[in-house]
């Protein structure tokens, strides 16, 4: 992939959420570093999140009137979503808050705890549950907007590592 076209995507990545149309083979995750946690805006079709659930295929579709009855289901499943490790230790999930987004999209506010400056590494465990060739895109941004890193990631390539500033 040449490096104009990784920036491009990246750049796009990092647009407001309603400038980005969603399908099933496609989702977004904005990486926030902030000076007491790290907050993961993931993004996705209300289809591809009815995927993230057991028996998804027995179930009725996500929609603005049975939302109710997802938003438990989709917060119990919220830790499997991602897996976030800072210089190999593991950090666990501390919230997570699932909403319907403006353009029929469902959104994954998730929030771990900050650690110090770090490698950290990225896993997106629920792209091994969305349909073949979904692609979700990442990217990562300190508190003052800076680029971190950017990277397209599918069920063969599920990871991004970046390098965390120390925290202010």
């Amino acid at each position: 992939m040449s490096r104009g076209f990784l920036l491009v995507l990246c750049l796009f990545a990092a647009a407001p959420s309603v400038l980005r149309a969603h399908d099933p083979y496609t989702s977004w995750t904005d990486l926030r570093v902030l000076p007491d946690r790290l907050e993961l805006t993931f993004t996705l079709s209300r289809g591809s999140a009815l995927r993230l659930l057991p028996n998804a295929d027995k179930l009725a579709p996500i929609t603005e009137e049975n939302f109710a009855a997802y938003a438990e289901p989709l917060r119990v499943v919220a830790p499997l979503l991602f897996f976030l490790a800072a210089d190999g230790k593991p950090l666990r999930l501390v919230s997570a808050v699932p909403k319907l987004g403006d353009e029929k999209d469902l959104i994954f506010v998730l929030v771990y705890p900050r650690p110090p400056a770090a490698a950290l590494r990225l896993r997106a465990d629920y792209l091994r549950l969305q349909v073949d060739g979904h692609v979700g895109t990442v990217a990562a941004m300190d508190p003052a907007g800076q680029d971190l890193g950017c990277a397209p990631l599918n069920v063969d390539e599920p990871e991004l590592t970046v390098k965390l500033p120390p925290a202010k």
